[in-house]
């Protein structure tokens, strides 16, 4: 009867721990592990690691709204001193003389596409400007590059 007695509490005591380990897990939001730019009617949002490791990151770039043919996204850095606040102000669809572009890609309206980025490893962090053919639609970021 004692090993009985024993042995359920031991199958008790593995349940608890179990049911303990699943709980924790789940209390803990998962970090997307891909950046995902979304285009909407009304803008465009972030949303994924606040940094990526240096060199080819993937990321995901959703376009829902097709009230435009086409839209584009530019993925630059900054010049030193520079900030999300400059790129906010900047009202040109021409580049900045103070950024450096990454890459400049366009999409048609509801699509989603897959983009593969080369992270430059001498900069701390990297932007995003969304636009559709008239006009600048928001910029993000930054995304730290860790080094």
């Amino acid at each position: 009867m004692k090993k009985r007695m024993n042995w359920m509490k031991l199958v008790l005591f593995l349940i608890i721990l179990l049911l303990a380990a699943g709980c924790s897990q789940l209390g803990s939001p998962k970090t997307p592990d891909k950046i995902t730019i979304t285009f909407t009617d009304t803008g465009c949002s972030l949303s994924g690691p606040q940094e990526v490791p240096a060199g080819i990151i993937e990321m995901d770039w959703i376009t829902t709204s097709d009230v435009h043919d086409i839209y584009g996204i530019a993925i630059l850095t900054l010049d030193d001193g520079r900030t999300i606040e400059d790129l906010n102000k900047w009202k040109s669809l021409d580049e900045p003389p103070w950024a450096d572009v990454v890459s400049f890609r366009d999409a048609k309206g509801k699509t989603t596409t897959e983009l593969f980025i080369n992270l430059d490893k001498e900069k701390e962090s990297f932007y995003f400007v969304c636009f559709d053919p008239d006009q600048i639609i928001g910029a993000l970021g930054p995304v730290g590059i860790i080094q």
